[in-house]
């Protein structure tokens, strides 16, 4: 089994407007533009729980996390999550 999400820990996104997430799939839990990235980063304690929900109950696409071993150990689940994000994505 896989260690637990490392979202918020090893890596975080921050979007092109000054949104920081921790990961690609949670929204902005602060901005840049707003904060200093010392007040967004004390911030981050609070993510905790969104993180493990998320870990808990969706497979993870990026291999920051799981990696091919817990893809290969829910492939239906890893399909259908693949699929429903492709399909709120738009197309070129």
């Amino acid at each position: 089994m896989p260690g637990p999400c490392d979202a918020g820990r090893v890596m975080m996104e921050m979007r092109a407007d000054g949104g920081l997430a921790v990961c690609p799939d949670h929204g902005p839990f602060a901005s840049l533009r707003e904060r200093s990235l010392a007040d967004a980063l004390a911030l981050l304690p609070a993510q905790e729980e969104a993180v493990r929900h998320c870990y808990g109950n969706t497979p993870c696409l990026y291999t920051c996390t799981y990696g091919i071993t817990a893809i290969s150990q829910h492939p239906l689940r890893h399909l259908l999550e693949h699929r429903k994000l492709m399909a709120g994505r738009p197309r070129d």
